[in-house]
């Protein structure tokens, strides 16, 4: 950072600051990657249940808040007895790019509105698939392409699904249809993304 000009002589320790924030997040992901290779045992879940959790009504709220933006196949997964890094993974699939950032981008404005909690996405909408980390809870938004390639449900099929039913619509958690996925659906729903999508992904 700069004051009138000149640079600030916590310049450094910033520039310290980042490159250790950047490391911690390598970390974050081998550990998770470490963990999907490992052996996971069946039967290794015990009580509390997944909606006793503490984080649950977190991930109420990203299911809603993608459910807003109409994403589909929204999933929780509890992942708390398989690895220490996260408490939930939450997926979701968006039928076209634009939809994958409007559903991130609603995900991220409850988030800080509701927990004062922000999450620099991770990946791109233009690649299909976004991650916004909040710690305890993992959030993945794909395009349906993308969510079928990398198949991370399976991965982590012993997790301990948590029921959405109860805060997703019911076409929230469908799977799209096959047939819609090939059609633009971007002129049907631009109207209610934010205008200032853009300058948050550029």
């Amino acid at each position: 950072r700069t004051q009138g000009g000149a640079p600030c002589e916590r310049g450094s320790a910033s520039a310290t600051s980042k490159k250790g924030s950047k490391s911690n997040q390598s970390d974050r992901r081998r550990n998770l990657v470490r963990g999907m290779m490992l052996p996971q045992p069946k039967g290794t879940l015990s009580p509390p249940l997944a909606e006793d959790d503490p984080m649950s009504p977190m991930v109420y709220a990203i299911a809603r808040a993608g459910d807003d933006r109409r994403a589909q196949a929204i999933r929780a997964i509890r992942v708390s007895a398989l690895t220490p890094t996260t408490s939930f993974f939450v997926t979701m699939t968006g039928k076209s790019k634009t939809q994958v950032q409007a559903i991130s981008n609603n995900i991220r404005a409850e988030m800080e509105e509701a927990y004062d909690l922000r999450a620099k996405p991770q990946g791109d909408p233009g690649s299909g698939w976004v991650v916004l980390d909040y710690e305890d809870v993992i959030v993945h938004v794909f395009t349906p392409a993308m969510k079928d390639f990398y198949d991370l449900e399976s991965l982590w099929r012993n997790g301990q699904a948590l029921s959405l039913a109860q805060v997703v619509s019911p076409e929230g958690l469908m799977e799209p249809v096959e047939e819609d996925l090939g059609i633009d659906v971007d002129s049907e729903i631009d109207s209610i993304w934010d205008e200032d999508d853009e300058a948050i992904w550029g």
